[in-house]
């Protein structure tokens, strides 16, 4: 039934009751009558006649009950159809009936209207000729080429437009068209009741643009309108300007190459011994500057960089020969009370005197680095973590009996903290050196002066 708030379904069934209004997709929600022809119901209303599909309105309702937003589909006839007035209100109940003959009869403010679906659904059928009816360049109109002829344009083309049409008498307000432009897009683009078409800055290259027509809620007809046409590229773009630019390339190179060779030649005595005497300072100055990197400035130590090298590249060795590996991480305790307590420079002097204590235990394989600021790495090939560990232990020993006031009046002692890891069920080189430093972190909370294993 037909409401103040839309189209009203009631199941007396079920006692179930479902509406469908503007919230839904119709253009209105007052409807006055409700004709049931055939698969469509015809609604009037203050707009017009509106025709939906009696199957479609009660998909959309069955949805709306599931939460499912279904969009509704419809057709709105007006005076643009040759109806005399679209206020279909009618002045008493019934307003609109269906005669014998199919047609369907509507009251309206200025008198009877009538239409017949047979007609509008024969009529939708009807070949629709399409036509392009202009075609501007820059804003200014170009002549439509022949059948098959190709339109060259210029190469500074920034704006095309395109005027089309569909020929018909019937309802052809309500002619929608989709216009394509290959080489630019390959879908169909929907340009609804629009009758033109606008591109802008496109580049150069071969293009065609179509178009078609179609009569609302139908399939598209084969009627597609075509223009092919060229934007012609500037003389930089063209093939033939790269290809010329790349052989001019080309052959300048080529020039130079010869100049530079014959240059060469005539001074390559002189040049050799340059050469000689620049590639011993290079070869020289390169060890200098490798030593550099891999070396602490202060302690003349390995640094860190050389310590992640070293151990990157032998860990998977020594896990291939089954051979334990041990590292550990030493940090100066409390070692911002010297610098706060005796200055920077004496910190310096701590850290130094602390490196040739490390040296001095170092035999063999036994690596050791400056691993940043306080800190040493120490590594000990072939000994496990509690074999490394009392090594560790003597040199925390050594450093803690160390007299360090021959560096600065009243610092008599500085202690250190060890982290020991081994290899022995790690598989990354990574994992190690997490290892070594959680324990060290285990032997400052411990209250430092001390090793521990991880």
């Amino acid at each position: 039934m037909t409401t103040d708030r839309g189209l009203m379904r009631y199941e007396h069934s079920a006692g179930k009751m479902a509406i469908l209004g503007r919230e839904q997709g119709l253009p209105v929600d007052k409807l006055f009558q409700i004709v049931a022809h055939k698969d469509s119901f015809w609604l009037s209303s203050n707009r017009g006649v509106i025709q939906v599909d009696r199957q479609h309105v009660n998909h959309v309702l069955d949805e709306k009950q599931k939460n499912i937003n279904i969009p509704l589909v419809f057709q709105l006839y007006d005076e643009g159809d040759g109806m005399l007035s679209a206020q279909v209100n009618g002045g008493s109940t019934p307003s609109a009936t269906v005669h014998k003959d199919g047609t369907i009869w509507f009251a309206t403010a200025k008198g009877v209207s009538a239409l017949k679906p047979e007609l509008l659904q024969a009529s939708s059928k009807v070949d629709l000729p399409t036509m392009i009816e202009s075609f501007s360049v820059n804003g200014r109109a170009t002549a439509l080429p022949l059948d098959g002829e190709t339109v060259l344009l210029p190469p500074n083309v920034s704006r095309l437009s395109f005027q089309y049409a569909g020929l018909s008498f019937i309802m052809p307000q309500r002619l929608s068209f989709q216009t394509q432009l290959e080489g630019f897009n390959k879908e169909w683009v929907n340009r609804q009741h629009m009758t033109g078409a606008e591109y802008t800055n496109l580049p150069a290259g071969k293009y065609t643009f179509k178009v078609r027509a179609g009569y609302p809620n139908t399939q598209w007809q084969q009627n597609e309108q075509e223009i092919r046409f060229v934007i012609q590229a500037h003389y930089w773009q063209k093939l033939s300007f790269k290809l010329m630019l790349f052989f001019t390339f080309l052959v300048t190179i080529y020039a130079i190459y010869k100049y530079r060779l014959y240059h060469y030649k005539k001074v390559e005595a002189e040049l050799t011994k340059r050469v000689e005497k620049q590639t011993q300072d290079l070869q020289e100055q390169a060890n200098a500057f490798a030593y550099q990197a891999t070396h602490d400035q202060l302690t003349d130590m390995p640094n860190r960089r050389a310590f992640d090298s070293w151990l990157a590249a032998n860990f998977a060795t020594y896990k291939q020969q089954n051979k334990i590996l041990a590292i550990a991480i030493m940090d100066i305790d409390h070692f911002k009370r010297v610098n706060d307590g005796w200055s920077h420079i004496v910190g310096d002097k701590v850290i130094c005197e602390i490196a040739k204590i490390l040296k001095s235990h170092c035999e063999g394989e036994q690596q050791v680095a400056r691993w940043g600021g306080e800190e040493f790495t120490l590594v000990f090939p072939n000994k496990t973590a509690a074999e490394a560990k009392l090594m560790c232990e003597l040199l925390r020993e050594d450093i803690a009996s160390n007299d360090f006031s021959v560096i600065a009046e009243g610092l008599h002692q500085v202690t250190v903290s060890f982290g020991v890891s081994d290899s022995n069920n790690i598989d990354d080189y990574d994992r190690l050196l997490s290892g070594a430093d959680q324990a060290l972190y285990k032997a400052k909370n411990g209250g430092r002066n001390r090793t521990e294993i991880m």
